[in-house]
């Protein structure tokens, strides 16, 4: 009996230190949470320079597509590229932690094209967060000609900060932080970037043309998936075999890209069918807006493009007979 009630006592006070040492834990660790938010505080209001990042890029051959204007895909490539450079300059210990402690992946792109960017221009990329939320924030790239000082293209892209199992997580304490006190004060309204966009029914246009396209190695990218230069490509295609086969008259295909925009939810992947449903949303006088729903089997849309195109000449008058 005096065994039991000593072993009983031993269990106790063995219980009573690890609680003990657990609260120790807790305090210490919020200890060094403190530290680190003030830290990254004093690093963020110190360095004015941590709300944007800039980075020029001169236009080669090797950027321009057929007609000989910067591929909507570039922009994805150098947002990309841009984003990493930001990383590294603004993000404490990024180059050292991402990739092997935690990853930044993209949940959902945004571009807006206003204007094109041909060989000798020098693009002007300037970096900004905009939105910082738990586990995610919004990143802003505004592409601007040098010279113009235009702005010819705006990107947004939400990135989700996410263990090394790809599972989202919320930011450590002392990033929110960071990312908080390097967002722009002056931030264009978001909503009515997305609205630009998304203004476009579904059922508001008639389906005047589909086309079924399966995806090659070609198509995909590092990451296995479709890259965002090829719905540029599909779209632009699908509106040449539209005009080709309802005019019989290769002069009307005689034209440029002006605006359009691409808003990109989920990816297709190598072997997938991609349904391509156009429909033409506003026809003037020498120019069409059509729009580009990228759907698979069971009608989902992965994508949207809208692109609006400019003719040489008045098409005005057959886009009219061909709508119904």
């Amino acid at each position: 009996m005096a065994q039991a009630a000593v072993k009983k006592e031993l269990s106790f006070v063995t219980k009573k230190k690890k609680a003990e040492i657990k609260v120790q834990v807790k305090k210490k660790k919020k200890i060094g949470d403190i530290i680190l938010s003030l830290a990254s505080w004093l690093v963020a209001h110190f360095l004015p320079f941590t709300q944007r990042y800039c980075r020029e890029v001169t236009v080669t051959f090797g950027l321009t597509d057929r007609y000989g204007v910067v591929g909507h895909g570039k922009y994805a490539n150098m947002f990309g590229t841009a984003r990493e450079l930001y990383g590294m300059k603004h993000i404490p210990w990024f180059s050292k932690d991402a990739g092997r402690k935690y990853f930044m992946k993209t949940h959902d792109a945004i571009y807006l094209h206003y204007h094109d960017f041909t060989f000798g221009d020098v693009i002007k990329i300037i970096m900004e967060v905009v939105k910082v939320n738990s586990a995610s924030f919004k990143l802003r790239g505004k592409f601007v000609n040098k010279k113009t000082k235009k702005v010819y293209a705006i990107a947004y892209q939400t990135i989700v900060y996410a263990d090394m199992q790809g599972r989202p997580r919320r930011f450590p304490r002392w990033l929110k932080i960071v990312l908080k006190l390097s967002c722009s004060p002056l931030v264009d309204s978001l909503d009515s970037a997305i609205s630009r966009i998304n203004k476009v029914n579904v059922t508001k246009g008639c389906e005047i043309f589909q086309r079924q396209v399966i995806v090659t190695s070609d198509m995909t990218n590092a990451e296995k998936n479709v890259s965002h230069d090829e719905y540029a490509k599909m779209l632009m295609q699908s509106i040449e075999l539209f005009l080709l086969n309802q005019t019989k008259d290769s002069k009307v295909c005689s034209f440029g890209i002006a605006e359009g925009s691409y808003d990109y939810k989920r990816d297709f992947f190598f072997g997938d069918d991609i349904f391509i449903k156009l429909s033409i949303d506003e026809v003037g006088k020498n120019f069409a807006i059509f729009v580009a729903d990228f759907c698979d089997q069971s009608g989902y849309i992965h994508s949207r493009g809208r692109q609006k195109i400019q003719f040489i000449k008045s098409v005005g008058d057959v886009l009219d007979t061909i709508l119904p």
